[in-house]
């Protein structure tokens, strides 16, 4: 579909289908998996000092590794693999998207926040998405509000994201982005932060360029 300049395609899964969602998703079994450890540990041995440190330090771990739980190997490992379009590796981005309201609905909308995984690049003039399902193209002076934000209870909170407000696209008034290539919440902060400046600085153009002509 097509909006005020914008244009949204929207097509079948192929690789972030149901299956790759089930993937994703025993990815978080894994972080869990060290914490019930040291869990069912500390309650076969004297209470003692190690007893409260043991399930922190895992539960700090777990959590430091959080992108990796969320299975940010694997997308981007399917990202990588999608064609490369006119997508820059140099100015772009791993990425999941998610559109308010959600495109996907049902138990997959559930299981998993993202409505499709890609790469996000940057013209002079729109912001480019070419997923597995899902490619558009919207113009930077559509877009406006732009912030960070955590993704919710599903990153304890923790998960960084951006937030922009769409206009002028039926049925979309918000588009969120979350990178899925760091494996530790550090790294995916970096990312985040690079992204929201690359992002900026675009819109800023945008509208300096509008300004002036």
């Amino acid at each position: 579909m097509a909006s005020n300049g914008a244009n949204i395609e929207v097509q079948k899964a192929r690789l972030f289908n149901g299956r790759a969602v089930l993937i994703v998703c025993g990815f978080g079994f894994l972080l869990v998996i060290p914490v019930l450890l040291s869990m069912l540990l500390v309650s076969s041995v004297q209470f003692g000092i190690w007893t409260v440190l043991v399930p922190l330090l895992t539960i700090g771990a777990a959590t430091w590794l959080l992108p990796f739980g969320f299975g940010n190997s694997y997308v981007a490992k399917l990202a990588r693999s999608l064609p490369p379009g006119d997508w820059d590796e140099h100015d772009g981005f791993i990425v999941q998207i998610t559109f308010l309201p959600r495109l996907r609905a049902g138990l997959r909308a559930l299981l998993e926040d993202a409505d499709d995984i890609g790469n996000v690049s940057f013209t002079e003039s729109e912001l480019i998405f070419q997923g597995d399902s899902v490619r558009f193209s919207i113009p930077y002076r559509q877009l406006s509000n732009l912030r960070i934000q955590s993704i919710g209870w599903r990153g304890l909170f923790l998960y960084p994201g951006l937030s922009i407000s769409v206009a002028g696209i039926a049925g979309v008034t918000e588009l969120r982005i979350a990178e899925r290539a760091g494996w530790s919440l550090p790294a995916s902060r970096n990312i985040t932060r690079k992204l929201n400046r690359r992002l900026a600085q675009a819109l800023k153009g945008s509208e300096s360029a509008h300004a002036g002509g």
